[in-house]
């Protein structure tokens, strides 16, 4: 296990990475290392910033679990209502949006492509 320091370290050195997709796999597997709340909150704000908010949703959840500090905590706990929020807007976008010959989900309601096998938001199979 790392220390402190060292974590905080192999962060920066993710985060320094110029290629998005390599940022968010130095910072997976370094959070599959480490198992550290502060590894998860960086990977999420990487997750975030290119949507991948469903991802990033689960990691939040996981940094706020993981961090032995209220403070933290509470940036987590405020990470998870800011994305959740965006994935609500997302989803009423979604449906608001005429769509001829659209798919309904039955469990969340999102439209998706008539030829769809599984529903875009929840994962549900149509």
């Amino acid at each position: 296990m790392l220390g402190w320091k060292a974590t905080n370290r192999e962060i920066r050195r993710c985060k320094s990475i110029s290629e998005v997709d390599e940022r968010i796999n130095c910072l997976e597997k370094l959070f599959t290392r480490t198992n550290d709340g502060m590894v998860a909150f960086a990977l999420t704000e990487e997750l975030e910033s290119c949507g991948k908010l469903l991802e990033a949703l689960q990691y939040f959840e996981k940094a706020e679990r993981l961090f032995p500090l209220t403070y933290y905590k509470y940036m987590a706990g405020r990470a998870i209502a800011r994305v959740k929020n965006k994935l609500f807007v997302e989803q009423s976008d979604i449906k608001s949006r005429s769509v001829s010959n659209g798919l309904k989900c039955p469990k969340c309601g999102a439209i998706m492509p008539q030829d769809a096998k599984y529903c875009g938001f929840c994962g549900l199979k149509l």
